[in-house]
């Protein structure tokens, strides 16, 4: 026996540690269930192992097939509808036996001698046949009597019916002779039946989902009132419990229910008192359970699912559940533990089941359309399970692809890798890449899972897939940079310092550094800003003074050296368009002639934003550009200096621009007596 097998080291180049490596671990239900298999099971646990060897039974034509039975010598009778036959299958070939051109048969029982007694609806009658398929009786049960759902023989040779719509379970005695009315319950319709040893009758009813507990003498009690809508199949296990399965419809699907004002069995009031009752949980809408109720003891829920439950058998020490829609067949421990998809049929329906005579073996009886399938004891030879598409979210190569399980001799486990650039499998893809092959880098990834077996009495059984993988490093990646644009300010504060921020992210997630450098018009090369340590934060507060006023640009180199080796470190920059420092004042220049004063500034870099002028330490006034509007670099200005008194004046003129930065100049002047 091989345990834990398969491991397979693909791609090229692998190396040591790093954030970018991680690990598909598949090892749950529905991580394992994701994908798509073929021949293999997947149980709740996460188990998978070879699905069982499930054959069609050619032959047979009908809409449904409502029940089937395996009687003495190995004959299998089939009861169908919407026609009404009744087939039997005996050396390999199904023969039509019953054809009552309408209606349907519902149910099926084999009694002693290899007979079997059907029933229909919506005749409501019992037919009985011999085991070479001849018609030896036929009855209508009570007036009142449309549907025989059920049909049961009991251990003394007596046959039992569960009708509706009156809700009636009728007995016939052992050898023959006249039905007689043992139980009538206040629910329309007794659904299904099942009777132990001891003779004793167990129904199960619509309008509220009870199960009658039903001796040969009549007296009755509940067992179970169930919080779904019907009790659709009934199962006496091995161990002497009893299984039940409930089929509640969405809203608009199920059957009116109707109330019945008398409660008789016999003629005799039974108690109306519930004993034995356990109340469970309702859950959501077109959910049901199979119930397991042990001798004496409550209910206990084993299943729950999305689905009707139709069908009940064992098989192998394990409970078999057939379900509609979408014609599923599920198995699980007695316990309820470990429940598992066997197989989803072509099918709207599974109805029926019956255990064959070889161990193990059991038919399946199927609906929309109809039909019938052999499940064999033995596992398949031969399953696969194909992953979902796995997306690493950037190319990456892989590494270890290993299962854990255990194969026992003559099992096998097989596991192969494919990979693509595209989120569907196309032929841009590889092909499957088995162990010791090299498989391409991709974004996506797949894994195929392949069980086999060379003994049906065997199965290879994997409980979980692990693949690891490394994503390519990808350099960072910086975004937008904003630089504050000193000619849009209005000058009122001088900006010494700029607020530089920048966007940069890393496809990878690791880790950034920046690095922050300016360029000059005029110089041959980047030089860094420094900073007093790494700079990790996407901002940075720089004093634009210490480096001469110009136009510049700025670039922001963002690496991941952090999160990766040296060697397959990365790094992204951008860098911004032109931008102004300027920390040098506007030149101001004054020139008098006589009361006429003209003033031109001047400013290398920023605009222009203010000026005001000043005479002999008096209040300072605007002063205003002769074009009436300062927009410019240079602008020209004029005032008049009337009523100046004779003698020495001073005038002082300073000018403001856009990047706060402040000039003056002053004029020294004479007035003579005459104003000049």
């Amino acid at each position: 026996m091989r345990v834990c097998c398969a491991l397979l080291m693909l791609g090229m180049g692998w190396t040591g540690a790093s954030a970018k490596e991680e690990i598909w671990r598949h090892e749950s239900f529905a991580a394992l269930n994701a994908g798509t298999r073929a021949g293999v099971v997947v149980a709740e646990s996460g188990r998978v192992w070879l699905g069982p060897r499930l054959s069609r039974v050619e032959g047979l034509e009908a809409a449904r097939v409502w029940a089937l039975v395996m009687a003495d010598g190995g004959t299998l009778w089939a009861a169908t509808g919407d026609q009404g036959r009744i087939y039997r299958r005996a050396e390999g070939n199904w023969e039509l036996v019953h054809d009552a051109e309408s209606g349907q048969v519902l149910s099926l029982a084999a009694g002693p001698g290899g007979r079997v007694a059907a029933g229909t609806g919506p005749g409501g009658r019992v037919i009985e046949l011999d085991q070479a398929g001849q018609v030896v009786g036929s009855e209508q049960l009570g007036p009142e009597v449309a549907y025989v759902w059920g049909l049961a023989y009991a251990g003394d040779g007596s046959l039992l019916a569960a009708t509706g719509p009156q809700g009636q379970l009728w007995r016939r005695p052992a050898g023959g002779g006249p039905w007689a009315l043992l139980f009538d319950a206040r629910q329309p319709h007794l659904l299904s039946i099942a009777v132990d040893e001891q003779g004793v009758a167990y129904v199960g009813t619509d309008a509220g989902a009870l199960i009658y507990r039903i001796t040969p003498a009549g007296d009755a009690s509940v067992v179970l009132d169930a919080p779904q809508e019907e009790i659709r199949t009934l199962r006496k296990g091995q161990d002497g419990s009893l299984l039940a399965g409930t089929a509640s419809e969405p809203p608009g699907g199920s059957a009116p229910r109707t109330t019945r004002s008398r409660e008789m069995v016999g003629g005799r009031v039974i108690r109306t008192a519930l004993q034995g009752t356990t109340r469970l949980k309702a859950g959501s809408t077109g959910e049901n359970v199979v119930y397991r109720i042990e001798p004496g003891g409550p209910a206990r829920e084993l299943f729950r699912f999305k689905g009707m439950a139709l069908a009940l058998a064992e098989r192998g020490g394990r409970i078999l559940v057939g379900a509609g829609p979408e014609g599923r067949l599920f198995e699980m421990e007695p316990d309820g533990r470990d429940p598992a998809l066997l197989a989803r049929l072509d099918h709207g329906q599974v109805l029926t089941l019956a255990p064959g005579l070889r161990g193990g073996e059991v038919y399946v009886g199927v609906g929309d359309p109809g039909g019938v399938y052999r499940l064999e004891s033995g596992y398949r030879s031969e399953g696969t399970l194909t992953s979902e598409v796995l997306d690493a979210g950037l190319p990456a190569r892989f590494g270890l692809l290993s299962w854990r399980g255990e194969a026992p001799e003559g099992t096998d486990v097989g596991l192969e890798l494919r990979t693509g650039q595209s989120g569907e499998p196309d032929a841009t893809w590889s092909g499957w890449k088995a162990a010791g092959s090299d498989v391409p880098n991709g974004r996506f990834a797949q894994y195929r899972l392949t069980l086999k077996t060379d003994n049906p009495k065997r199965t290879p059984e994997v409980t979980g897939v692990l693949l690891a993988y490394r994503t390519l490093n990808l350099a960072p990646e910086v975004g937008t940079i904003t630089v504050p644009d000193l000619t849009a300010g209005d000058g009122a504060t001088r900006k010494t310092k700029l607020e530089l921020k920048w966007e940069a992210s890393d496809p990878n997630g690791d880790p950034m550094i920046y690095r922050l450098e300016i360029r000059k018009e005029d110089w041959p090369d980047w030089v860094a800003i420094p900073t007093p340590g790494p700079l990790t934060e996407k901002s940075l507060s720089w004093d634009a003074t210490t480096v001469p006023p110009g136009r510049y640009r700025l670039r922001v180199t963002a690496s991941d050296e952090r999160g990766n080796p040296e060697a397959e470190a990365l790094e992204g920059r951008r860098e911004t368009e032109p931008f102004v420092i300027d920390h040098e004042a506007p030149r101001v220049v004054i020139e008098r002639d006589g009361e006429r004063v003209r003033v031109v500034l001047e400013d290398q870099l920023t605009r222009l934003t203010a000026a005001e002028w000043s005479v002999d330490g008096g209040e300072w006034r605007p002063l205003f550009a002769l074009d009436g509007l300062f927009d410019s670099t240079r602008e020209e200005l004029g005032l008049s200096l009337r009523k100046l008194g004779p003698g020495p004046h001073v005038l002082m003129v300073r000018a403001t621009d856009a990047a706060g930065n402040v000039g003056s100049a002053d004029l020294v002047f004479t007035v003579d007596g005459e104003g000049r």
